[in-house]
């Protein structure tokens, strides 16, 4: 991942305790560990792809890891509005299908719901979706107006699935283990509005948290 110089690399190696999510890019945008109430989670030192990864655990006051807001990370168009190009990527283990009609964030890079040009938020995430809690499927969600929903690739659980998103300023593509799923014209595209970004949760998208397991999550210009 380095090699591709990203703007900011979490490989998500931290280990049981830890508060910091280091960024190993030279940018050093380095995130932090939000607990949940009873300090149970998020569960950093799990099996991953590399090494280790961090487990999310769901529930209603949820543990996850917040990434400071930087505009480098929500690059902006020269409007200073509208989104600039940019890539990101990151690996997920779901381990559960959620409830009926559930929505599960793994990554969220999403402003909140304002007024005026930020009146329907703004900004992108990655959605876990459980129809009807039998199955679930992959969705690209950016603010306004696209959403790519991956519905021919059913998940399997317990498998690492991974998530990727290209923008050029005017086209997004949706990729689910190196394969393009869904692409789209973005004319109407909001970089994030000075909100942080959260892995394994998504406040500011009024969805679910993440139940499962997040690794090597990247950022490109």
């Amino acid at each position: 991942i380095l090699v591709d110089d990203p703007v900011a690399y979490f490989p998500l190696e931290e280990l049981l305790g830890e508060t910091t999510a280091k960024d190993a890019s030279p940018g050093g945008f380095d995130g932090e560990f939000v607990y949940d109430a009873s300090n149970a989670g998020p569960v950093p030192g799990v099996p991953g792809i590399g090494t280790n990864a961090v487990s999310f655990l769901g529930g209603t006051e949820p543990g996850f890891i917040r990434i400071p807001f930087r505009p480098e990370l929500n690059p902006v168009a020269a409007d200073g509005v509208s989104g600039g190009p940019f890539s990101a990527e990151c690996w997920a283990q779901p381990l559960s299908h959620a409830g009926s009609g559930t929505y599960r964030v793994a990554l969220a890079m999403f402003g909140p719901f304002g007024s005026g040009v930020y009146g329907n938020a703004s900004g992108w995430n990655f959605y876990q979706h459980s129809p009807d809690g039998s199955g679930s499927y992959w969705i690209l969600n950016m603010r306004p107006p696209v959403f790519l929903q991956a519905v021919s690739v059913p998940i399997v659980l317990l498998e690492w699935h991974h998530l990727a998103v290209t923008f050029d300023g005017t086209t997004v593509t949706f990729y689910i283990n190196g394969e393009a799923r869904g692409t789209s014209a973005a004319p109407g595209y909001l970089a994030n509005n000075v909100a942080d970004g959260q892995i394994g949760a998504g406040q500011n998208t009024g969805q679910a948290p993440f139940e499962g397991s997040v690794d090597e999550v990247a950022f490109y210009g």
